[in-house]
Parts: structure tokens; sequence; C-alpha cells
């Protein structure tokens, strides 16, 4: 699945970022409980995607990026 590219940093404009997700809440059913984008100079991190609805894996990266481009 094609993701979007991610804007530069709504803080520090800097354009590294990583996305990062907690396996270690994973459920049984295969789904990550939790997600984010995270900029790699000053540590802010995007809208946390996954912890109150149930997101299939394929669509957590898509949609954490979605979250951190539409912030700020």
């Amino acid at each position: 699945m094609a993701t979007n590219k991610l804007k530069p940093c709504p803080f520090c404009g800097d354009e590294a970022a990583r996305f990062c997700d907690d396996y270690s809440l994973c459920s049984i059913h295969g789904y990550v409980a939790e997600a984010w984008i995270e900029c790699e100079s000053c540590g802010a991190r995007g809208p946390r995607v996954g912890i109150d609805e149930v997101i299939p894996e394929d669509d957590i990266l898509p949609t954490a990026t979605k979250e951190w481009n539409e912030r700020g």
C-alpha cells in the first residue's frame, strides 16, 4: 500500500520524521494498538492512532501519516 509523503515538522520545520509503533500492545487479531509519527530532530510526536479505534495493520502507517500531515 502506498503512503503519503510526510510533511515537515510543524514545530521545528525539519523533514526527518519516522514511524513509531508499540507492538507490545498488539492484540491477538493482528492489529497494532498504538502508532505515531515522530520528528527525529525535536522529538515532536503526531497524534497516536489505534488507541480508541481498531485499525488493520496494513492501514496503520497511512493513518499515522495522515494525522501527522493534517495537524499544526
